[in-house]
């Protein structure tokens, strides 16, 4: 990679905030997405990489069948993200890391790049069950989580090896816990917009429910139709603000599902080590990152 390179992956116009937000299913981003539609004068890309992912002509799975979206392939998708959009004050898109798995050369250049993380323990146990619900995964894939998520490192790891790449590469992304967005939502949406050059705007705390035909962002057709037909987006587009439970889960860990505890005892790692470097609440401690690569190299995950 080149300077120039380096110096564009992380850079925004001064009149223009340009945001990546990387994630993994269950993990809030798109109500993240809800409330920074919030904004006038912004332009949401929802899940594009993702599409390509699953349903472009390099698609990971059922390929024996002719693609969804033939034409929509990752090339296409960074030429989208990275075209001049001047009409727009903030640019603002969400992606998925495990669809950049062996290409981040496909990272869109011009952005700050951001990553929104969740506790694997809530993460999959919530993921499981819309899994189970949904007659579609269970004739086509199955709901184990490995074949559902087609990536190695469930989501969680190639978060880790994105977040490591673009360190290696002299960016410092941005990281945020779902826990702590839940815990104070105006609070750390100061903070993430103040490192993210996005105007905060305190109409971001608080949304109007939405069907899917209703919703002013960008989402490929194919989504669209995903979403008709598993529902993924429906609980973040019935949502009215960042809400946390009002009696917290108790979840007993040896009572999960083989490959919940699998996918947890897999990511557990990667999870603490990008959480010492997430945006800190006001009372948090402050970070010990080498105990946490410590606790990864002594698992041998890397």
């Amino acid at each position: 990679m080149s300077n120039t390179d380096k110096n564009t992956l992380n850079t925004s116009c001064k009149q223009q905030a340009r945001v990546m937000l990387w994630s993994a299913p269950r993990c809030l981003s798109t109500a993240f997405e809800r409330s920074i539609m919030q904004l006038d004068n912004s332009k949401v890309y929802n899940e594009f990489y993702t599409a390509a992912y699953f349903f472009g002509p390099h698609r990971v799975w059922a390929r024996e069948f002719m693609p969804l979206a033939p034409h929509l392939s990752r090339e296409r998708v960074k030429t989208k993200l990275e075209s001049e959009h001047s009409e727009a004050q903030v640019i603002f898109a969400k992606d998925f890391a495990f669809t950049l798995q062996g290409r981040h050369d496909m990272i869109p250049e011009g952005f700050t790049h951001t990553f929104l993380i969740r506790d694997p323990m809530k993460m999959f146990t919530s993921l499981k069950p819309r899994l189970e619900a949904s007659r579609l995964s269970r004739a086509v894939v199955g709901t184990d989580l490995m074949k559902c998520i087609q990536s190695k490192g469930y989501a969680i790891k190639e978060m880790y090896d994105l977040f490591e790449y673009l360190r290696q590469h002299n960016i410092t992304p941005i990281v945020l816990d779902a826990d702590d967005l839940l815990e104070d939502p105006e609070g750390m949406m100061r903070k993430y917009c103040q490192h993210t050059g996005i105007p905060f705007d305190e109409k971001m705390m608080s949304w109007e429910p939405k069907k899917m035909t209703q919703m002013t962002w960008h989402c490929a057709k194919v989504m669209r139709l995903a979403n008709w037909l598993m529902g993924w987006y429906n609980g973040a587009l019935n949502s009215t603000q960042f809400q946390k439970p009002s009696t917290p889960r108790e979840i007993d860990f040896d009572t999960l599902s083989e490959d919940v505890r699998t996918a947890i005892d897999v990511t557990t790692p990667y999870y603490r080590y990008l959480y010492e470097f997430r945006l800190r609440p006001d009372n948090a401690s402050s970070p010990v990152v080498a105990d946490a690569l410590e606790k990864i190299s002594q698992e041998k995950l890397i």
